[in-house]
């Protein structure tokens, strides 16, 4: 049981600081407005085909990641209640430390490749791909990925604090 938990609050760290780095960016309204359409039916004006077509497997992921993290919520408070493990916190702690750290160096050195792999992973070949003077690329370049992948690890890495710091509680 000690392996799920810590599998499930590795993951709950990453999906916690996911959220909390998108429900907090400060975005320009224009960027406002295409976040207000990836979390509700507002429709969107200003952009092409291509660019819409893209933001609806935006939706589809984002969608599919808040189902994912409401899933893990929920087995994360199932398996504590039922079997409280401080261990579990301590090494899910360490772990989800480790990973923010490895992951730093891959961005660091390897963003643009983790971009694109990302990207062919979740997405259609050929449909994320846009010219520099694209509505879409000029209110999202690749600096504003940068950024919100260095915001979620640093949050991440905050989790992994409390992880530890749930251990030392008595």
């Amino acid at each position: 049981m000690r392996t799920v938990l810590v599998c499930l609050l590795v993951l709950l760290s990453f999906l916690l600081s996911y959220h909390l780095t998108i429900a907090t960016l400060s975005l320009a309204p224009e960027q406002q407005e295409v976040f207000s359409f990836l979390y509700s039916d507002n429709s969107l004006g200003g952009f092409t085909l291509s660019e819409i077509s893209h933001l609806y497997d935006v939706k589809k992921v984002m969608n599919g990641a808040a189902a994912v993290f409401f899933v893990v919520v929920l087995l994360t408070v199932s398996v504590v209640l039922h079997n409280f493990d401080k261990k579990a916190f301590l090494i899910a702690g360490f772990t989800v430390c480790s990973v923010v750290f490895l992951l730093l160096l891959l961005v660091f050195f390897y963003f643009d490749q983790l971009f694109a792999a990302f990207h062919s992973i979740f997405f259609a070949q050929g449909t994320w791909i846009f010219s520099p003077d694209s509505k879409l690329i000029q209110l999202f370049p690749l600096s504003f990925f940068i950024t919100l992948t260095k915001r979620i690890l640093i949050g991440t890495l905050t989790c992994s604090i409390v992880l530890i710091g749930v251990y030392k509680l008595k």
